[in-house]
């Protein structure tokens, strides 16, 4: 299949029995099952229900454990941090600060839930486009803006959360400061701040175990 073909051919009617068999429709659930967003119970696709505790469980977790490291870190290190550093830090706590609200509205609402299963049962387009030519050219039509929209927005998030850390790992790399002494007169640039039991500023070890973390 051409790239061409397959951003701008995606065929919206042959072989597809239910809107969740459409390309676009696999690329947000792939993106909210990895949440625990994805109504799989409710649209009858298996779902170990230790599995969606555990799922649940294990967001809230991290959401609130960064939230609350960024923030402790700031509190204790503000006066040690560059405008750029502080800068930074604002941004992703209250980046962080924003999830929560998605943590109780998506992740944990049985509501939406029902709400996207609806959607996908009953309201979605692809249950209308045989009630006329136009219902159907409406459809094609509605069907390759999510298409295209969908890739857009999954390419984003791979390439932001990519280049997020990675960058100030090659910024740590041009500097020198992977090198036996690099860290003497500076610390390592690192993409998100927290207060961990161990040094990560000057210490490689620790530098490594927060990137993993991270």
């Amino acid at each position: 299949m051409s790239l061409k073909k397959f951003l701008f051919e995606n065929e919206s009617v042959d072989g597809i029995n239910s809107p969740s068999q459409y390309m676009y429709i696999k690329i947000v659930r792939f993106m909210l099952v990895i949440v625990g967003s994805w109504p799989r119970r409710e649209i009858g696709e298996p779902e170990p229900r230790y599995q969606t505790i555990m799922l649940k469980l294990f967001f809230f977790s991290v959401v609130n454990a960064a939230l609350y490291g960024s923030i402790s870190y700031v509190y204790m290190h503000s006066s040690e941090l560059s405008f750029l550093e502080v800068g930074h830090m604002y941004i992703v706590i209250l980046m962080t600060a924003n999830v929560m609200p998605r943590v109780f509205t998506l992740t944990l609402s049985q509501k939406y839930r029902d709400l996207a299963k609806e959607f996908l049962t009953k309201i979605h387009l692809f249950y209308f486009k045989d009630h006329s030519p136009y219902a159907m050219l409406t459809h094609k039509k509605v069907h390759l803006v999510c298409h295209l929209v969908s890739l857009c927005l999954l390419f984003q998030m791979l390439t932001g959360l990519s280049l997020f850390n990675l960058i100030p790992m090659y910024t740590n790399y041009s500097s020198g400061r992977y090198a036996s002494g690099g860290t003497q007169n500076s610390t390592f640039e690192q993409s998100l701040y927290f207060s961990y039991p161990f040094n990560t500023s000057t210490d490689f070890n620790g530098y490594v175990v927060a990137c993993i973390i991270h």
